[in-house]
Formats: structure tokens, sequence, C-alpha cells
């Protein structure tokens, strides 16, 4: 088989990351895994050597042949640093065997506000922690913790042929959205991408338990609603934070911004 492009997309825990990567994985020429190394973490997987090294263990882990495939991707999230380290490892040792790859990654970025209140929420109703509080303390311990990740993956991005994406105008512009990403990809945008939830095969998925068990159609008004819900803790929340504290998020927040206005930009 010849793989032309090896994709890679990053974001935050609870930046819709994979909501997107459905996006991809149900074009008929992309192959996507979900998150490789969180869901397997126990095993402490080895970051993978080639596209071929890729393809054996996705026929491994999934029963499933690529050789109709053109273009493979992956997808990890900053809850563990760890797997974004291991991501950049994978994109090495891939470029370093298949020098002929084309490699691009892609940021995915959601306002830390609105990630911040789905964590908290997705934390009550999914991850068996009901007593999970919307508060000053949790708020500060998320900043810090997504500092932490946005910094990583910047790392990361600076090193490759990257764009910047948002998740705000994936869901409220989806169409457009993704054109100009599949263009940055070299790819053509597919029917199917705008209808993921009709053609996503939900075994491969790991990540938002929602989307890996029922995919539904994007909904614009959950931004509003966010936006809506933050406006309530807004004042309280940033005046909670120390100068240090303050600056982290400044600095995420100005990138969240830019993006949000533009919904795609290469980096």
């Amino acid at each position: 088989m010849k793989v032309e492009k090896f994709l890679v997309l990053l974001g935050l825990p609870r930046s819709g990351t994979t909501m997107a990567t459905a996006m991809f994985d149900v074009h008929p020429d992309i192959a996507a895994w979900f998150e490789p190394w969180h869901a397997r973490q126990k095993q402490v997987p080895q970051p993978y050597q080639s596209v071929e090294d890729f393809v054996k263990q996705y026929k491994e882990q999934f029963n499933t042949e690529l050789s109709d495939k053109k273009n493979l991707m992956l997808k990890e999230t900053s809850t563990h640093i760890e797997a974004i380290n291991w991501s950049e490892e994978s994109i090495e040792n891939i470029k370093k065997s298949n020098p002929d790859i084309d490699v691009k990654v892609i940021w995915l970025i959601r306002d830390i506000n609105h990630a911040y209140l789905s964590r908290v929420h997705t934390a009550r109703k999914h991850w068996g922690h009901p007593d999970m509080k919307i508060d000053t303390d949790s708020f500060k311990e998320f900043v810090n913790f997504a500092y932490k990740g946005f910094k990583e993956i910047e790392n990361v991005v600076g090193k490759y042929n990257s764009c910047m994406l948002s998740y705000e105008k994936l869901v409220t512009n989806p169409k457009e959205t993704m054109q100009k990403v599949m263009e940055f990809l070299g790819l053509e945008l597919h029917p199917n991408q705008l209808e993921y939830y009709k053609h996503f095969k939900i075994h491969k998925s790991a990540g938002d338990p929602e989307v890996s068990s029922s995919p539904k159609p994007i909904d614009p008004k959950k931004i509003e609603a966010r936006d809506k819900e933050w406006s309530e803790y807004k004042d309280v929340f940033l005046n909670a934070l120390d100068d240090n504290q303050r600056q982290k998020y400044n600095y995420m927040q100005k990138i969240v911004v830019d993006v949000r206005n533009l919904g795609f930009k290469k980096y």
C-alpha cells in the first residue's frame, strides 16, 4: 500500500477531538486511530516505528485492513503529557522510515472556559465523580493543567506543517471550516464528513463518551449555552486567579479568541 499522508490531531481534553476525528475518519481515504496511547497506556505502548508498524497494529486492534487507505491519522489529548510526547516520537519515527510521507498536524482549540465546564459536567455524568464542583479551586487547577498541555502541544505543532482549528467554528459553521482544513491537508471534502454521525463506526472511538456511544448532529446552540453558562462565573473566577495564573489564562485565551474568530489558520 502507498500511504501519502500521516495526520495528527492534538488538543486539550474536552476540546472536541473525538468529534473532529470522527469527521476525518468517515472520509473514504482516511483511517484514524483514536487515542492509541491513552487507550493502551497500561500496556505502555511503544511509539510507532513506521507506517507499516501503524498499519500492522491497527489491523491487530480493529481486525481491519487498510490497503485502500492513502492517509493515516491519530489523535491524542493532553490528558496525559506522555501522550503528546509519544505522538511526537511516532511522528519522528514515521518520517525517518518513510521520508516521502507528508506529515501534517492539526491543533484543535476550544475556548478554555468551555473546556473547563465540559470537563466538570462530563466528570459528573460519565467519569464517576458526581460531587465534582464548578468552583474557583477547580477552575484554578484547570488553568494550570490546561496551560501545561497547551505548551506541550504548541511545542509539537511548531516543528511540523501545522494548522490551528477552532472547535467553536467547527460546530457553528462545519462546512466552511472543514473545507479550509481539508484544503490544508490537500484532500477533498467528502459529504460523509458533514454527516459523520450517520457513518461513524463507534467501536473505534476513544475519548468523548457521547460520541463513542451515540454520535449526534452537531448542535451550534451548545456554543451559545456554554457562553451563557460561563457568564455566570466569569467575574468571580477570573478575579480568583493569582498573577501567574492570570498570565497563563490570558496567554491561552488570546490564542483561543484569535483562532475562534478565524475558524482556521496555519500555524
